[in-house]
């Protein structure tokens, strides 16, 4: 996760209405990535970033205070 274009290694520093970007990186040459928040939907990206991950934006919403973040990259014909 990155804020403000750096990565955010203290997690509870974030607030509701903070913008952040979702990352993830895979091996085998993964031509896109995709995320979800809270089992919703997963929302697809080919977006990279200059570290080579994949990224995403995303505004943390009020009223949620515990999240689970999936990133999944496709590779070789599957998400993995």
């Amino acid at each position: 996760i990155y804020k403000d274009g750096t990565q955010v290694t203290n997690l509870p520093s974030l607030r509701a209405g903070d913008d952040v970007v979702l990352a993830v990186k895979g091996n085998l040459a993964p031509t896109k990535a995709h995320f979800r928040v809270n089992g919703g939907a997963y929302t697809e990206t080919t977006t990279k970033n200059a570290a080579n991950e994949f990224t995403l934006a995303y505004t943390i919403p009020d009223g949620i205070v515990d999240f689970v973040i999936e990133g999944e990259v496709f590779t070789n014909g599957a998400w993995r």
